[in-house]
């Protein structure tokens, strides 16, 4: 006899409170929005009002215009560190109004976040419950038995307004510690007329404070408020005072960013309100709220508490989430945008705040620090949004559309920043061909990233049990890393697109000079390894390790999951990156080889040809990385964990390759039949060099690998091969897989700390080993000084802007920051023809220089 089949059972809906509510993150959303519309405002403010507002409008529009007189030698930083020098003198005064600013705005919203009980329970009327009345005692009861049922381990004070009202209504308000419950006499009523209506009321509220949105919420009013007095009445001012010529600029991106702070506070009171329904009708509540929100529907709404403006959700749209949850499990496109926006702006606004910390970073490096601040407020909003739709079934739509409304949000920004906006009027709000490509570069590489934490999400939850709690934290933070790459690239290229023409000609130049010794193919490949811009990401140490955070993060699924896993791929790994390696020896000792016997001393001793012979190196090291990823995803094909893999190889293989691309440098020392050009045989090399090496060719690497993963990919797919399924194989014996995975470990981790820690200690963060000079003491800063006013009848424009910049960056490095700012002072009095002024950083820089020991010996006229 033969059993029936068992009835297919229906998946269980997913749990909309795995993963944190999105409140407490549109907060930080919040805060993020009013940080730079703050720093707008206030930028605004002082060139409205500055005693040397005119003085500093023209000292912007002339260090802006500073490209067209650059040399052609320009690097690809000269243009943004020699505008951040030229505006120092005024930086640092603005800084201190948009810190005053801000700081006026917390103090506050402190203020109202404090007095907001006090004030609510004298406009309500407010009275606690008594459990001494013998006519509130079972009320009280019943509404501590319904705080036991919503799992608070400690019920909030409940209180009843004096006030007539017979709606069946509540609310929660107070501060942490100390919540209190209001309920309606409509709702005291309830509970002997329509006791589940009243229960579901009262349980929506307590929801409230089990989602821990309550001070959210508060804290969102607060600043809301506060934003009245310290944000909008100053900015309404600024307008005033604003000249008739950049008032069309100005209100426009005035209006904007007021628009991106409503946006910002209705959404999370919003979706505060979704969570606290769905967390309600879970405890048996919905039938209740249904009749609610029923009931609602049928009231009138003022125009002011519809559409965008409406601070709740309406009654139809509550309805629908409490039938079936969708809200909690996904992010709007325009969420996303809003996100992008504030982050961009807010970037924009803490570079200027940068001046009162630091002064010691680059153009690339200060991008990359304040965008790094302001990330976690747009990634958790986004990526919590997109690591939920890959875990419950939200489709292709719910991943990318994240992406690119997070993508376009932040080129939109981009205008919206206070220089832009307020100082260069000028500049046109479309963009030029190379703003434009890299801005849809930007909201491609948005949306991969969206597609790389849905991707990584699956993974996680694909290993047999579920993950950490903090699995999506630490997602979250690996996607920070490549985010503020991203972004403070694009940010650069956008504020220096202007200014780059002498980069692309400098590139070309250098690009004729070593094609007419030797090879090197078209201009394109060669700007792909060799043009300024390349170099300077690609020896970037960010960059690189938000990369191998791009594989890291997935590969460490391998360590979590339950049973051990087959490591066997640890040798294949290996054996692909050393065997990789081992056929770039063999082609490199050929190569020499050939061209001691080919070519003549004389060739082999240009420059051209030496530096042709590297980019072929360095160019076929990244090819090299990719035949290996493309030979891992054929061996690995099946599993899901193939590309992190090919990427793991990719970079094994490129540190393989740096030391092997090393090694013929010694050995072509020692062996003359090896050598292009005589050299000497020791191991003492230069270890700038190596990690700029290095990092150039990891990252160069990493795109190479891309592609070596895309191809053998896309043809598997066109063959009608299957897609990868569950990852491993489980071992049937638990303890003898248990040391495979600490090797695996080991093989994933290890390596990139090594190369990253080298990277660190060798070259200061997020710049190239190089930037440092031997000597960056304020003595330095002074002879430089010296020396450029002792050329200045000999120099013209061009060199004497370069050598002040030197001497600007010089004391910068030196952290002597008073110093910088009073060399570009002296410069702006002369421009200025103010004598008092003039004579007074004379005599200041004097005496500073002479008290550093390099007097001037060259006094300013």
């Amino acid at each position: 006899m033969t059993t029936p089949p068992a009835p297919p059972t229906r998946p269980a809906p997913p749990d909309p409170f795995a993963l944190p509510s999105g409140a407490k993150f549109r907060f930080a959303l919040v805060v993020t929005a009013l940080l730079g519309t703050m720093a707008f405002i206030h930028n605004l403010l002082y060139f409205t009002f500055s005693p040397d507002r005119g003085r500093a409008v023209a000292l912007y529009q002339r260090c802006a215009s500073a490209p067209a007189d650059r040399p052609a030698t320009a690097d690809a930083l000269s243009y943004t560190q020699g505008f951040l020098s030229c505006i120092a003198p005024y930086e640092r005064g603005k800084a201190w109004w948009v810190l005053g600013g801000i700081l006026l705005l917390v103090v506050t919203a402190t203020a109202v976040y404090l007095l907001l009980p006090s004030f609510l329970t004298r406009y309500g009327q407010l009275e606690p419950l008594s459990p001494h009345d013998p006519d509130q005692a079972p009320l009280l009861a019943r509404l501590h038995s319904l705080s036991q049922e919503a799992g608070l381990s400690r019920p909030p004070e409940f209180l009843v307004s004096g006030l007539t009202d017979r709606r069946v209504d509540a609310y929660t308000f107070g501060r942490s510690g100390r919540h209190r419950v209001a309920l309606a006499q409509g709702t005291v009523r309830a509970f002997g007329l329509a006791p589940e209506r009243a229960r579901a009321v009262v349980l929506h509220e307590l929801a409230h404070l089990r989602n821990k949105d309550v001070d959210v919420f508060y804290l969102t009013i607060a600043l809301a408020l506060a934003f009245v007095p310290t944000g909008l009445l100053p900015l309404a001012v600024a307008l005033i005072g604003t000249p008739a010529s950049g008032v069309l600029s100005v209100t426009w991106r005035s209006l904007a960013l007021v628009a991106l702070v409503w946006i910002t506070c209705v959404s999370v009171l919003r979706i505060r309100e979704y969570g606290a329904d769905v967390r309600a009708a879970s405890w048996g509540a919905g039938p209740g709220l249904l009749d609610v929100v029923g009931t609602e529907s049928g009231r009138a709404v003022p125009w002011w508490r519809r559409g965008p403006l409406a601070l709740h959700p309406s009654a139809a749209a509550r309805a629908a989430e409490i039938v079936r949850p969708r809200e909690l499990f996904r992010v709007r496109f325009t969420e996303c945008f809003a996100a992008g926006l504030a982050v961009s702006v807010a970037a924009s606004g803490l570079l200027t705040l940068l001046w009162l910390v630091v002064n010691r970073l680059d153009a690339l490096d200060a991008r990359w620090t304040t965008v790094l601040l302001c990330a976690p407020a747009a990634l958790a909003v986004m990526g919590l949004g997109v690591w939920r739709a890959a875990l419950f079934g939200g489709g292709t739509r719910a991943v990318l559309l994240p992406g690119l409304g997070l993508g376009l949000g932040l080129v939109v920004g981009g205008p919206l920043a206070p220089q832009n906006g307020i100082v260069l009027t000028g500049r046109p709000l479309a963009p030029g061909p190379a703003a434009l490509l890299s801005s849809l570069a930007l909201c491609s590489l948005m949306v991969a990233l969206s597609a790389w934490i849905a991707r990584s999400a699956a993974l996680w939850h694909a290993t047999g049990e579920q993950p950490p709690g903090k699995a999506w934290q630490a997602g979250l933070s690996a996607t920070a890393l490549p985010f503020a790459v991203l972004l403070s690239g694009w940010m650069l290229l956008y504020d220096t697109g202007d200014g780059l023409g002498p980069v692309h000609d400098s590139a070309r130049d250098l690009y004729g000079v070593v094609s007419a010794s030797a090879p090197v193919g078209p201009f394109w490949l060669w700007a792909l390894v060799e043009h300024p811009l390349t170099l300077l990401f690609t020896r970037w140490t960010p960059l690189v390790v938000a990369l191998v955070a791009l594989w890291l993060f997935p590969l460490a699924t391998l360590w979590h999951r339950r049973p051990p896993y087959d490591t066997a791929w640890v040798g294949q790994v290996l054996t692909t990156s050393a065997g990789t390696a081992g056929v770039f020896a063999w082609l490199q000792i050929l190569e020499r080889v050939v061209l001691r016997q080919g070519v003549s001393q004389a060739v082999r001793s240009q420059d051209g040809f030496v530096l042709a012979f590297a980019y072929w190196q360095i160019a076929a090291a990244m090819l090299f990385q990719g035949v290996a990823a493309a030979v891992t995803v054929r061996s690995h094909r099946h599993d899901r964990l193939v590309i992190p893999l090919a990427l793991l190889t990719a970079f094994l293989t490129g540190c393989l390759l740096t030391l092997v691309f090393f090694a013929g440098v010694v050995l072509a020392g020692c062996a003359d039949g090896l050598a292009l050009v005589p050299g000497p045989c020791s191991l003492d090399l230069p270890l700038p060099l190596v990690r700029d090496t290095l990092l150039r060719i990891l990252a160069g690497g990493f795109l190479c690998a891309l592609v070596g993963v895309a191809v053998p990919v896309t043809v598997g797919r066109l063959r009608g091969e299957r897609p990868p399924v569950a990852p491993g194989t489980p071992v049937r014996h638990a303890l003898r897989a248990r040391p495979n995975r600490w090797l695996a470990v080991g093989v994933a981790a290890l390596p990139a700390s090594l190369v990253l820690g080298f990277a660190l200690l060798v070259g200061p963060i997020g710049q190239p080993s190089d930037v440092r000079p031997a000597d960056s003491s304020s003595a330095a800063a002074c002879r430089a000084f010296d020396g450029l006013l002792g050329s200045m009848g000999s120099l013209g424009p061009a060199d004497a802007n370069a050598r002040l910049h030197e001497a600007v960056r010089l004391a910068l490095l030196a952290g002597d920051t008073s110093l910088a700012t009073d060399f570009q002072g002296l410069f702006a009095a002369a421009g200025d023809q103010d004598a008092e002024r003039f004579g007074a950083l004379t005599d200041r820089i004097g005496d500073r220089c002479a008290d550093e020991g390099a007097p001037l010996g060259n006094p300013p006229r």
